[in-house]
């Protein structure tokens, strides 16, 4: 279908739908504002100056080692009792994605295709198909029968 030329308006003359610019609902969206007049802040801050923004060390786990005192009697019974409640809840945690649906298997389909070659066609311009149409046939030899068997 190709519509009229009438009823094709230019992208031009079509505003976008309130709802298809969420730009405008965005908590921090200024309507008038201008990237040459209010510059962002620098890249290049030393993390030092603003530790905020930078990521911080996953090491902490071998400061608690350090931090941590072998305990001795009760205290290590129930140190133990922690530990494996501990992996009890790691292990109902990985059970969970054993219970998931696995993905589909992949489907592989395949198919055979044949096609009887043909007889390749022979393009002549009119001058080149009455020339070969003058020349004469040879007449056939009395070793060759005329008709197959």
């Amino acid at each position: 279908y190709i519509p009229v030329e009438d009823e094709v308006f230019p992208a031009e003359d079509q505003p976008l739908p309130a709802a298809a610019s969420p730009t405008t609902d965005s908590p921090g969206y200024i309507s008038e504002s201008d990237p040459d007049e209010d510059p962002e802040d620098d890249d290049d801050e030393d993390p030092e100056e603003d530790p905020a923004d930078y990521l911080t060390d996953h090491d902490d786990d071998d400061e608690e080692d350090e931090e941590e005192e072998e305990p001795s009697g009760d205290d290590a019974y129930e140190e133990d009792e922690e530990q494996d409640e501990d992996d009890d809840d790691e292990e109902e945690e990985h059970s969970a994605s054993a219970d998931s649906i696995p993905p589909p298997p992949t489907l592989r389909i395949t198919t055979r295709i044949s096609f009887r070659p043909q007889p390749p066609i022979l393009s002549f311009t009119k001058e080149e198909a009455e020339r070969f149409l003058a020349m004469p046939i040879p007449t056939p030899s009395p070793l060759t029968p005329l008709s197959y068997p």
